[in-house]
């Protein structure tokens, strides 16, 4: 019995995301592509604190900062500080600051 390698059924998930016909059209490309070195260096991704954040972050963390607000844990002027921050910031380290020092809810 051959068994496929992780990197095999990887592949076959991936066509079979396309319809026949485009791969039939494109197969020099496709094969090119899968067949390419594994050498050809792959673009780095950002881990952790260096990680951008987006729209929906913030609104995720607004959002748990009103809940604490709520329930008391910030004082207004706490509270609005926070907010300011959460709400300009780009980074996973920035916005991580913002609740630092509050439970997980």
């Amino acid at each position: 019995m051959n068994e496929m390698t992780a990197l095999e059924r990887g592949y076959r998930r991936l066509l079979a995301c396309y319809p026949r016909s485009f791969l039939r059209e494109n197969a020099d490309e496709v094969l090119a592509v899968l067949l390419a070195p594994t050498s050809v260096p792959r673009p780095r991704l950002a881990l952790g604190p260096d990680l951008r954040i987006g729209d929906a972050d913030r609104e995720a963390i607004t959002a748990a900062l009103g809940e604490h607000f709520a329930r008391g844990r910030l004082t207004l002027d706490e509270f609005t500080a926070r907010l300011d921050v959460a709400l300009t910031a780009t980074r996973q380290s920035e916005i991580a600051q913002t609740t630092r020092d509050l439970p997980h809810l």
